[in-house]
């Protein structure tokens, strides 16, 4: 998604003065209930644990195909679980980042 902002006086305010009306602006248009932002958390945090729990699976499953003991199949899972994890929570705390 691209903004661009143009002011419609530009020799009247300065350039920054311009961005900070337009991100006002912005913020006053998306603004979201309180229950929509409780809802769409709580379906973010749902899909990370489903996204994360499933590459743990699939990393021990495959684990198990190449001969490893149950033990660090598990460990493997784990492993794979906390990356995954961490990476969205690196990828949302960015996206959170950037439209603020």
């Amino acid at each position: 998604m691209l903004f661009i902002l143009v002011h419609p006086n530009h020799g009247e305010h300065g350039h920054r003065q311009g961005l900070v009306q337009s991100r006002v602006a912005l913020t006053k248009e998306f603004s979201m209930s309180p229950a929509l932002l409780a809802t769409m958390t709580i379906l973010a945090v749902t899909v990370s644990l489903i996204v994360s729990a499933l590459t743990g699976a699939a990393a021990a499953l495959l684990a198990r195909a190449e001969g490893a003991t149950t033990a660090a199949a598990l460990i493997r899972a784990g492993i794979a679980f906390g990356a995954t994890l961490s990476l969205i929570a690196v990828l949302v705390t960015t996206v959170a980042g950037l439209l603020r």
